[in-house]
């Protein structure tokens, strides 16, 4: 059977199965509401045009907005007032939803307002944060944060009170500090976000952190913490402006890579193109053509001791649109049947050409669409192929959820490869008073030539994800022709169970702000019940100080069963045989507010055959808003049978900030595993989200004998793009 007729069939068959779903699934969307007892909401007035966003709440119009300041601090003191009053005003107008808040402070000299970079984190600055909820579907939506600053970051919701942070809409946001304290100024253009044009009503919540002293304090919440299923509602939205829904993002870009052992180089000058279309307001179509990742950031570097690969995040802008529509199963690493990095990456991390691609993510009613096809260009000898991913789940009952998934193509290879998958997830927070509960269970199939039988995957998972008391059981078996070819897999042919417990207290103690304690037990046997690997971690000492600053103290016990040889980061080499270790561990990392800001891990004891002591130490010290720089290094000291060895890893940021819109970002980093010194340069201009220009440098050198430096490679790239709103 030719490769098009078996993705015929299987595009065919997903498109047979997906009508059966719907018929089966409730037509009404479930509320965020059940949740709550009382559910805080307010009216919010249209007017025929917003404020002007520059941090001043002076704008008449804002005189007409529907206000609150009804706060709860969330932490240190739970339940309690908060300590710096906030007030919120929202209106809209036909094109955006509009939000100014004004951070009251007693003390303003002592506003926190360390981050000036656009788009990195502010979690020690003073901050607000917006979670909004235009479908009010307690289960996803989006969050936006802004610190004095002007400084923007936003994200989509993974879970609960997870957010995949590494995605960009485009939405404006602009703030003041004054002898009141500070304010600021959100428009969220409604062509921004996904949402029906029927329902009046969306789920939002603002949390206000108040940086020097850690508090923060929100206008909805549950178990004292913000979260998708505690939204309060905004009313009233009607007739939204929804343009033609096209959205042109045309980008030039610039490339010269050398290659210094060849003594070759490669320069290119060639445009990119894509594009979005709104379909509705809630489903979005995506193609880009010849795509250029040159300017995202390189990855953090990270010496494996361990015997399976490591999971890396994505970075790259076109796969994170839409990126919450493919989470499958709340799976973590291994196991998922999706992983976007497979594509435009080869095996060793290189990229690879994306001739083009689309995607179409949304929703309609209750059900949560995506379909992702790419074609992606030859790489040595694997050929060039269309890639396909097919996603769909039906929101049902309170906040749960059943969806199937299936992939088609083997992005580093030439074999034919599909895999198809179902998963249901289910949460409520109405039988404990108030208290989540959560479970789940899944199966996935893959299918790949040359292999045959012993290709299943499933899961279960039962738990009490709630910040007092928090339980998690899981079990999982992945056999062993398991093998998803666009998903992440490190270990198969075997049954894993997990479970965790942990209890936190809040009660005022001298010095602590909170106390948690509790452990986590991990099994993994072969399909036969054999033993391959256990461990159990104990934690004593999980405690935020009053002062904003965390101390964890740990202890873990594992045991492996090695049935052949293995080489601890390529080097030391442990026979097979059964091992049990015990080691133990502290790590303290300062808060977050501080201008020098110091980390510690320390850790030791028996590994494998001998014995493994760690240490992680690192300082960020931002002297002003301006400049940043950032040290970390962790050194491995392993002893055992085979002999000695030392794995030494340095990284180094400077980051320089010349205002909210220019930064200068720099990374350096070294490992004596690889030899690799890698210098990694950004030079970028933000005029406003969805504008930008970036330099992008990136050079490799293998250090040989400790000394001398051989370069490798480097990269130089330009790319500018600008977003046309139609």
């Amino acid at each position: 059977m030719s490769i098009v007729s078996r993705r015929i069939r299987l595009a065919g068959v997903f498109l047979l199965a997906l009508p059966v779903s719907l018929q089966a699934a409730p037509s009404a969307v479930a509320r965020a509401d059940a949740s709550l007892p009382v559910r805080k909401s307010v009216s919010v007035q249209r007017v025929s045009e917003g404020p002007v966003i520059d941090g001043d709440l002076g704008d008449p119009v804002w005189r007409l907005a529907a206000a609150f300041d009804d706060f709860t601090q969330l932490q240190p003191s739970a339940g309690a007032p908060p300590s710096q009053r906030t007030e919120v005003r929202v209106l809209y107008d036909a094109r955006a939803l509009y939000i100014g808040i004004r951070a009251y402070d007693a003390e303003p000299a002592r506003i926190v307002a360390n981050q000036l970079v656009q788009g990195r984190g502010v979690s020690g600055d003073d901050h607000v944060q917006i979670l909004l909820d235009p479908l009010d579907s307690a289960r996803r939506g989006y969050v936006f944060f802004v610190n004095p600053n002007s400084v923007q970051v936003d994200g989509l919701s993974t879970g609960d009170t997870s957010w995949n942070l590494n995605w960009d809409g485009i939405w404006d946001a602009r703030s003041r500090i004054d002898e009141k304290g500070w304010t600021t100024e959100i428009a969220i253009p409604f062509r921004t976000l996904s949402f029906d044009p029927a329902r009046p009503d969306w789920g939002m919540t603002v949390v206000r952190q108040v940086g020097r002293t850690s508090e923060r304090q929100a206008w909805t919440f549950r178990d004292f913490r913000a979260s998708n299923d505690a939204l309060g509602l905004i009313t009233g939205l009607r007739d939204l402006e929804e343009g033609r829904g096209l959205d042109v993002i045309p980008s030039l870009a610039f490339r010269e890579r050398r290659d210094f052992a060849s003594g070759r180089a490669h320069r290119t000058l060639e445009p990119a193109l894509d594009l979005f279309y709104r379909f509705t307001p809630a489903l979005i179509g995506a193609l880009t053509f010849n795509t250029d990742f040159s300017a995202t950031e390189v990855d953090d570097r990270r010496v494996n001791l361990g015997r399976f690969s490591l999971f890396f995040p994505e970075k790259r802008e076109f796969f994170l649109q839409g990126a919450d529509i493919f989470e499958f199963a709340n799976l973590q690493q291994n196991g998922r049947p999706f992983f976007s990095r497979t594509i435009g990456l080869s095996a060793g991390g290189d990229p690879v050409d994306l001739v083009a691609g689309g995607k179409l993510t949304g929703r309609l009613g209750r059900w949560n669409l995506g379909l992702l096809g790419v074609h992606q260009d030859a790489d040595g000898e694997v050929d060039a192929d269309t890639l396909l991913v097919a996603r769909a789940s039906a929101d049902v009952l309170q906040a749960s959820s059943v969806g199937i998934m299936a992939t088609h193509g083997d992005p580093r290879s030439n074999r034919e490869s599909w895999l198809v998958g179902t998963d249901w997830n289910f949460r409520n927070t109405t039988w404990l008073n108030g208290q989540a509960v959560e479970a789940g269970a899944w199966v996935q199939r893959s299918g790949n030539e040359g292999l045959v039988g012993d290709d299943l995957a499933w899961g279960l998972r039962l738990g009490l994800p709630n910040e007092t008391l928090e339980m998690k059981a899981s079990l999982v078996e992945l056999q062993r022709n398991f093998r998803p070819a666009m998903g992440f897999v490190n270990r198969r042919d075997i049954r894993q169970v997990d479970a965790s417990l942990f209890r936190l207290w809040r009660e005022p103690v001298p010095l602590l702000r909170d106390w948690r304690v509790g452990g986590e037990v991990t099994q993994v046997t072969d399909l036969d019940g054999r033993l391959e690997s256990s461990r159990i971690r104990v934690v004593p000492v999980d405690v935020f100080l009053a002062a904003g600053d965390f101390l964890n103290v740990y202890w873990t016990r594992e045991r492996e069963r090695l049935e052949r040889p293995f080489a601890v980061a390529g080097v030391l080499e442990v026979p097979p045989g059964i091992y049990t270790f015990q080691r133990v561990g502290m790590s303290f990392n300062a808060a977050g507010f501080r201008q020098l800001r110091p980390s510690l891990t320390i850790e030791g004891g028996e590994f494998f055959d001998g014995h493994r002591q760690d240490l992680r130490l690192g300082a960020a010290w931002r002297p002003n808003r301006h400049l940043l720089f950032d040290a970390s290094g962790s050194i491995n000291r392993l002893s055992l049978a085979s002999g000695d060895f030392i794995t030494r890893l340095l990284r180094l940021r400077a980051d320089v900030a010349f205002n909210v819109h220019w930064a200068w970002t720099n990374t350096l980093q070294y490992d004596n595993v690889s030899g690799n010194f890698g210098v990694s340069s950004r030079l970028r201009w933000v005029p406003r989200l969805g504008q930008s220009l970036t330099l992008a440098l990136d050079h490799d050198v293998l250090v040989e004998d400790g000394r001398r430096l051989d370069s490798q490679t480097r990269d130089f790239g330009a790319r500018l793009s600008y977003t046309f709103r139609i």
